[in-house]
């Protein structure tokens, strides 16, 4: 199955997927093998599967549609839907409501032979979700909140007390609880919408776009981030992405010419080719935040679970905390030594990681979000109050912030003799260990400055608008980011031939060096290591949104807008196109409001995308 999945439903031992593109998929065999069901469909475009005892309903572009052969067949069942856009369905024993994205509710007491509007109540904005819970209806909306119904629909109430963020994408029902997904958290109501509270611990990423309940479990889907569990009516959540991909990388090393990656998600993963193809290695609950690597092992950081090392060159893991702090921003390996800075001090191993002891005098209560070494001296960068440096590899330190005016340190890294540091507000250079600092931004058009590399006799600079390259020890800068979109740099990794750059939402981008180094005059384009299409920025959207996709290699490529009933509205690109990265307006002042859907084709690649246009 290779087709965007919108909504999932079960009846007996039949799953079903409704999708974009393929309509819906059945399978009789936990999901091991899947076949289209879409006979008498007028519409592949799925936005939604309801079961009603043993009727199954789907929520399409082209209405709404009854299968009583469980899936075998469809039929139209659109009897007094005066909009036929319908983005969502509930069902009880008895009622079906439909909600449709121009704004109404329908109901139907016969399995859809007929609906009535049953709206009274209701703002006009678009329906997302629905949910019965006993003779309690409620329906989700975009940006109007949650609405109630007590009588079937007759009249319906705002019950919005306690929440925000009021596009409501997602509700589902555990026990005698309504949970709601919403564009700023997830909320939970025990007394049917009288009020709500945020039920968001553990969630580190908004929109959340799906919920689902199982007995006691509580699954939600987020747009960033992945799907997290909760056991607890969601009073804790933890991350469930074992076999996804996540792409927003913190973290990047470069090992005997090997890609290691670490994600805000808490997975580490492993690439031998360059960065094409990846196996995860690793996966906990927290940020990785650094790398570090000694003679025998790897090292990573976390944000929560402390500190974690490999000896096979990152493809096991095992935790190495005994004596540490669990939430450990930078590590830095200095000989036979390796020093974790955490949230308020520096911790010391001596027989790598297998014990740690404190190493903190003269910097206690400090974060320490970057550290490095030079000569003899070892450097702590902290985020409110400077720069600290050990001369007796841990025992004591001092203040060295001599000439630095800004005391948010982001990065530091050493160049020979000189000591590079990065801050939220420019960079500065020392060329005497610290005892001053100077700063050095000519050519630096963003002067936050996430992370720093060298590689040779260059200085590699990544921040929110891009990656900036110095060839003279900072004297000035250069912009080497030609075309890389997505340009908020988070991690940066050099092997003998290629600059990888880590983003926080567009994955990973590799460079040759030669480009860069040898010609830094003319410098050319940032190469995406794998196919990937954006979703559109913003979204939903009026009139205008933004399209941008990646390829690696060159192709004829096409990106063509659909409507709900996979009629093409518009093209907006179809010719030959070399490898790189691309970005398209699109403009849909002629078009009415509902969902819209975005397809790529790259040679063999193909892949779609929903988008919302509400006027």
């Amino acid at each position: 199955m290779n087709t965007p999945i919108t909504t999932l439903a079960v009846l007996d031992n039949n799953i079903f997927a409704g999708s974009y593109e393929d309509g819906i998929l059945r399978s009789t065999d936990n999901g091991l093998s899947w076949t289209q069901i879409n006979n008498g469909l007028t519409s592949t475009y799925i936005n939604d599967l309801t079961v009603s005892n043993t009727n199954i309903f789907a929520a399409t572009g082209s209405g709404v549609f009854i299968s009583t052969d469980r899936g075998t067949s469809w039929t139209s069942v659109n009897n007094g839907l005066t909009n036929q856009t319908v983005s969502c369905l509930a069902a009880s024993s008895t009622q079906i409501f439909a909600g449709a994205m121009a704004g109404g509710v329908f109901r139907s007491t016969n399995n859809g032979e007929s609906w009535e509007p049953t709206s009274n109540g209701l703002s006009n904005s678009s329906k997302l979700s629905l949910a019965i819970l006993d003779t309690n209806i409620f329906v989700g909306t975009y940006g109007d909140g949650i609405f109630l119904s007590t009588n079937n629909g007759e009249n319906w109430i705002a019950v919005n007390t306690g929440m925000w963020g009021m596009t409501v994408y997602a509700l589902t029902i555990s026990g005698t609880n309504v949970f709601a997904g919403t564009s700023s958290a997830v909320f939970s109501t025990t007394n049917k919408g009288a009020n709500w509270v945020q039920v968001s611990n553990g969630i580190t990423s908004s929109p959340v776009i799906s919920l689902t309940a199982s007995d006691t479990n509580l699954f939600a889907g987020t747009y960033f981030d992945g799907i997290f569990h909760s056991t607890n009516n969601g009073t804790s959540w933890s991350l469930n992405n074992n076999g996804f991909l996540n792409n927003q990388f913190s973290s990047l090393i470069v090992l005997d010419e090997n890609l290691i990656a670490g994600t805000y998600s808490g997975t580490i993963s492993l690439s031998t080719d360059n960065g094409i193809n990846w196996v995860e290695t690793a996966g906990t609950a927290s940020d990785i935040n650094a790398f570090a690597t000694s003679d025998t092992y790897l090292f990573a950081s976390t944000s929560s679970v402390g500190v974690l090392r490999s000896s096979n060159k990152g493809i096991s893991w095992n935790f190495v905390n005994n004596g540490l702090s669990a939430y450990v921003y930078s590590l830095l390996v200095s000989g036979s030594d390796i020093f974790a800075g955490t949230n308020y001090s520096v911790f010391l191993s001596t027989n790598s990681g297998t014990n740690w002891i404190t190493a903190n005098t003269g910097i206690e209560n400090n974060t320490i979000k970057t550290m490095t070494a030079s000569g003899e001296n070892i450097f702590a960068g902290t985020f409110g109050h400077g720069i600290y440096r050990s001369s007796n590899n841990g025992s004591s330190w001092i203040s060295v912030n001599t000439g630095l005016t800004n005391p948010y340190i982001q990065s530091l890294v050493g160049s020979g003799t000189n000591l590079f540091a990065g801050t939220v507000d420019g960079l500065f250079l020392s060329t005497n260990y610290g005892a001053s600092w100077v700063p050095i931004n000519n050519g630096l058009s963003d002067r936050n400055i996430k992370c720093l590399i060298t590689y040779q006799t260059n200085i590699f600079a990544g921040t929110q608008s891009g990656i900036f390259l110095s060839t003279n020890n900072g004297s000035s800068w250069i912009d080497v980011s030609d075309r890389l979109i997505n340009k908020n740099i988070v991690s940066l990794a050099i092997s003998s031939n290629y600059l990888y750059a880590g983003n926080y939402s567009g994955g990973i981008w590799i460079r040759p060096l030669s480009e860069m180094i040898t010609s830094v005059e003319t410098p050319s384009s940032f190469l995406p290591l794998i196919l990937q299409l954006n979703q559109n920025y913003p979204n939903p959207f009026n009139p205008s949104t933004k399209i941008s996709w990646q390829s690696p290699v060159s192709s004829h490529q096409s990106l063509k807008i659909y409507d709900v009933l996979g009629d093409e509205v518009a093209t907006l690109v179809n010719e030959y196109r070399n490898a790189g990265s691309y970005e398209v307006d699109f403009n849909a002042s002629s078009l009415s409001s509902g969902i819209y859907f975005y397809k790529l084709h790259a040679g063999s690649f193909v892949q779609t995308k929903k988008m919302l246009l509400i006027k």
